[in-house]
């Protein structure tokens, strides 16, 4: 049996409240429009893949604690809600983060700490901007830019730790089961 797996940030209850906010302004989407339940929001810093059921163990116990608790508590700005993904038809509406030194030497960190231990995880060749999915619709044309502008907002995210998680898929969406949390240390 594999398991899909990824090392995500999970985010405060404060936060996940201001996400919430966000289907007032995107009335009208493509039907079926699912906007993502409030448990299962998070920010993907490292997807896995499936795993087979032997390695999970193998990844929980990897010192992944090392490489964060190296690592300094940091934030994260959100910068806008948007329709997405960028330059393609639309499917999906994201609240769209600032690039991220701190995050993206974090993700290459855990890579090469995976890689090291012998699992072959894919490396993402795609150059994405962190993001947090909030609805999935049915593609739509180009033309729904049009009507959904991109929704500018300033909000900081403190990251203070991250997650092992595993993602079960099911008709109804996803659904997402805290494996392990790993904390960065104070600034």
């Amino acid at each position: 049996m594999k398991r899909r797996l990824f090392i995500a940030i999970l985010l405060p209850e404060e936060f996940k409240n201001r996400l919430l906010e966000a289907p007032k302004f995107f009335t009208g989407l493509p039907e079926p429009a699912r906007w993502i339940k409030a448990e299962n929001l998070h920010l993907t810093v490292l997807f896995l893949g499936w795993i087979k059921e032997e390695f999970v163990s193998v990844i929980k116990n990897l010192p992944l604690l090392t490489i964060v608790s190296n690592g300094r508590f940091f934030d994260l700005r959100m910068e806008k809600i948007i329709l997405a993904p960028p330059e393609r038809r639309p499917r999906m509406v994201w609240a769209q983060f600032q690039k991220s030194s701190e995050l993206e030497n974090l993700k290459n960190q855990l890579y090469q700490e995976i890689k090291c231990s012998g699992l072959k995880i894919q490396e993402e060749k795609r150059i994405s901007r962190p993001h947090i999915t909030l609805c999935r619709f049915r593609e739509a044309s180009r033309k729904i830019f049009e009507y959904f502008p991109e929704i500018e907002i300033n909000v900081r995210l403190p990251v203070k730790s991250i997650a092992l998680m595993e993602s079960r898929l099911y008709r109804s969406g996803a659904e997402y089961q805290l494996l392990a949390e790993y904390h960065l240390t104070q600034r």
